[in-house]
């Protein structure tokens, strides 16, 4: 194979490192850095001198490393092998990035698990040469975007798997599109460390969508809608005249639990006004002005036998409509007249 005189970029235009398809050089071997691109010299595994942009003739005077790895003499133009790879530092903005697996989590508001998704863009630009190729590119002969995708996608998803269980335990995942440019700040933060130690550095991070499965969507909205739906019925609720109720509803509730054989009946009308009285919702107090209305009916002195008087006293008690301690006074008063 024949000794190369000139070496000079012929990556891909979204490459971020690339290695000269060759490495028979020799002391006169020109290498042409381009602006915005660094060049660096691997010989036997092991990096040598950085290339800064310009022309760069590979003579022991010039690369003071490379001679003192391969012991050349100056002068003349003597061959030897060395890899040359090149690296593009320009800022790389707009990067697509993407879960590549979902997030689960429980939403803290409906309590349902959920599996999230996200996506969003990215940039970057690599600021340690040496550090990027030994650490990340290693043995391959180009590294682009897509491949720094797929070495941090995961270290991402982590990061993003935290920030968003801890905005996730204080608000719904239905309210999360309002909190996206605080949780990239937050990501882009917990990921720069990370990167740095490779040689990159973040230049932006933001989160465009967090979304679910249409499926868990549906079932999120339709819960949501029908706990609306029965908060606004509530509130419709609590808005009925509360006098109208009182006055048709429990004034005549003595009456009727006066009328009928027994303390049953009592029971079946109390159960049936304090059902209502739950159905209204809170903030209507109807089991306590029930109870209010209807004692004085119930423990008025009836007139009649005491002995049918002493049943309907005790099947009020056993109806848990009185206490014990008006049971028994009122026992004993009906004693007393026998």
């Amino acid at each position: 194979m024949s000794v190369i005189d000139r070496v000079t970029f012929g990556g891909e235009h979204n490459a971020l490192a690339w290695k000269f398809p060759s490495d028979q050089l020799s002391t006169a071997t020109q290498v042409i850095v381009n602006q915005s691109q660094e060049a660096i010299l691997f010989k036997g595994g092991q990096a040598l001198d950085i290339l800064s942009p310009g022309t760069h003739t590979l003579t022991t005077g010039n690369i003071p490393l490379l001679r003192n790895f391969i012991n050349l003499p100056f002068g003349g133009q003597t061959p030897f092998t060395a890899e040359v790879w090149y690296v593009d530092k320009t800022v790389r903005r707009d990067l697509k990035w993407g879960t590549p697996a979902p997030i689960p989590i429980v939403d803290v508001e409906m309590q349902l698990p959920l599996h999230l998704r996200a996506n969003g863009q990215w940039g970057l630009r690599i600021t340690d040469t040496r550090n990027f190729i030994t650490q990340v590119v290693g043995v391959q002969h180009n590294s682009d975007t897509v491949q720094i995708h797929r070495y941090f996608i995961g270290e991402i998803q982590q990061k993003l798997t935290n920030v968003l269980g801890e905005k996730l335990s204080q608000v719904s995942y239905l309210k999360i599109a309002q909190y996206l440019n605080e949780l990239s700040v937050a990501v882009q933060k917990s990921i720069t460390t990370e990167f740095i130690r490779f040689g990159i550095e973040i230049i932006n991070f933001n989160i465009v969508s967090i979304n679910v499965p249409d499926d868990e969507q549906k079932r999120l909205m339709d819960i949501r809608a029908a706990g609306l739906d029965e908060a606004n019925r509530l509130r419709n609720l609590s808005a009925v005249d509360q006098n109208v109720l009182q006055r048709v509803g429990m004034l005549d509730i003595g009456k009727t639990a006066a009328a009928n054989e027994g303390g049953g009946a009592a029971a079946g009308v109390m159960n049936t006004v304090m059902g209502a009285a739950m159905a209204l919702g809170p903030g209507l107090q109807l089991g306590q002005q029930m109870t209010q209305t209807m004692q004085p009916q119930q423990l008025q002195t009836p007139v009649g036998d005491p002995v049918e008087r002493l049943k309907k006293l005790k099947n009020l008690f056993e109806n848990e409509l009185i206490s014990e301690t008006e049971y028994n006074t009122r026992k004993q008063e009906i004693l007393k007249e026998i």
